[in-house]
């Protein structure tokens, strides 16, 4: 990618299929100031709903084999779409009360055996009529709905002094965390700092080296792993959801694998053959099906459309038992969570609130830190900035007002360097 953005000279259109795709969070803030200010046009094919806040300017839906152009940012398409779908509900409305008067007509005139060429005209123009298409079906959401039967103690899981390697790669140092009842936990950090290990360690797929972790007695948790390893990829869609479900019949598999639009032979097909969007919504279907009160959750959202994203959403704020979720989806994080725990050299640092509360609160850590103990925190470097114009950080929406002090060194230096070189922030003096 950043080979691409460095010839950006040589083209006048950029082309981008799914970017954002296994980057960590802050990779992605960097594509994105990156593209925000690309000098050349950009299509992008994008599920990152902030990315799409801060980038685009028009929107081009695929829907049923056509195109319907916005032109408008992200923010605006979807009010706009809201909108257009409020419109085709009240013409649909209305369309089928004139069905109903029109049966009537030809009800009445039929009973009394007259007028049949009228009636025959009649019955022509309601056949049109009644094959308008009802837009509340076609835009039926993905409806997740999780079981939730039992009920667990005040802490679900803690760890104390929790040690982990792989050979001499330290993953976890002496870290310490809870994880209570209720809680929506959002597991965020760098690609390689050890999310999945920590997944897999509340499973119990992997030991810790050192210290004690302690599930309750209560908690029956259900994981979803990114490579949907859960999965018996020789099944047909329908023997895989008949799996583990004595009681359940092929009309109801089938039934449940329509409303995760899984309809017509497909559901006969071998899951090996499914893409990774449709291996997701399976997996999460089969999730589902449990009665759970603790979802482990790594990735669930990658490779799913925005629909499904939103669905999947619904079913977690609407879920009574406690989450840990691993993604990069930063809207997903900031509609979900309510808790963070940002992994980083080798420890954990709990924040109350969701990803953008939990970077403002960080950011303020970094202020409060002293200048010599936070160069050995961050690799050394560290210089104090004043803001001279004020400017808006996109991804976090936090606006920098004129006076204002921030600590960059190289931990944060991507972050404002577009500040930096467009004389917005000025260096005052090495912070020793």
């Amino acid at each position: 990618m950043a080979s691409v953005l460095a010839q950006s000279q040589e083209c006048d259109l950029l082309l981008l299929d799914e970017p954002t795709n296994h980057l960590d969070i802050e990779t992605i803030e960097w594509l994105e100031r990156q593209l925000v200010d690309f000098p050349r046009a950009i299509m992008i094919i994008s599920h990152d709903r902030y990315l799409l806040d801060d980038l685009v300017d028009k929107v081009f839906e695929m829907r049923g084999g056509q195109i319907e152009i916005f032109d408008a940012t992200y923010e605006k398409y979807e009010e706009q779409k809201n909108l257009r779908q409020h419109l085709k509900h009240q013409a649909y409305a209305k369309t089928m009360a004139d069905v109903k008067r029109r049966k009537a007509s030809i009800e009445k005139m039929s009973r009394r055996n007259r007028f049949d060429s009228q009636i025959s005209s009649k019955m022509k123009r309601l056949k049109k009529l009644q094959h308008v298409e009802n837009p509340i079906i076609k835009d039926y959401l993905l409806r997740f709905h999780f079981k939730n039967v039992f009920k667990s103690g005040k802490n679900i899981a803690d760890g104390g002094n929790l040690s982990k390697s792989f050979g001499d790669t330290l993953i976890l140092n002496d870290v310490s965390f809870e994880i209570l009842s209720g809680q929506k936990i959002g597991l965020i950090g760098p690609n390689g700092c050890g999310k999945t290990t920590l997944l897999k360690i509340l499973t119990g797929a992997e030991k810790p080296d050192g210290g004690i972790l302690n599930i309750s007695r209560g908690a029956r948790w259900g994981y979803f792993d990114q490579e949907h390893l859960s999965l018996n990829l020789d099944n047909t869609l329908i023997e895989e959801i008949l799996r583990d479900q004595k009681d359940l019949k092929e009309t109801d598999a089938k039934a449940l694998l329509g409303q995760f639009n899984f309809r017509g032979d497909i559901v006969y097909n071998q899951v090996g053959k499914l893409s990774g969007g449709e291996r997701a919504r399976l997996a999460f279907l089969r999730l589902i099906m449990q009665p759970y009160n603790f979802l482990i959750l790594d990735e669930p959202t990658n490779h799913m459309d925005l629909k499904s994203k939103m669905a999947i959403e619904g079913a977690l704020n609407s879920f009574s038992g406690t989450v840990i979720v691993v993604s990069h989806d930063r809207r997903f994080l900031d509609n979900v969570t309510d808790t963070t725990f940002l992994m980083a050299n080798t420890s954990i640092i709990t924040y109350k609130g969701n990803y953008s509360a939990s970077r403002l609160q960080h950011q303020k850590e970094l202020l409060n830190t002293p200048g010599a103990r936070l160069n050995d925190m961050l690799g050394g470097n560290l210089k104090k900035y004043v803001v001279k114009k004020s400017f808006t950080d996109w991804t976090t929406r936090r606006k920098y007002k004129i006076g204002e002090e921030i600590l960059i060194g190289d931990h944060n230096f991507e972050l404002y360097e577009w500040a930096i070189n467009n004389s917005r922030l000025k260096c005052l003096r090495r912070n020793k």
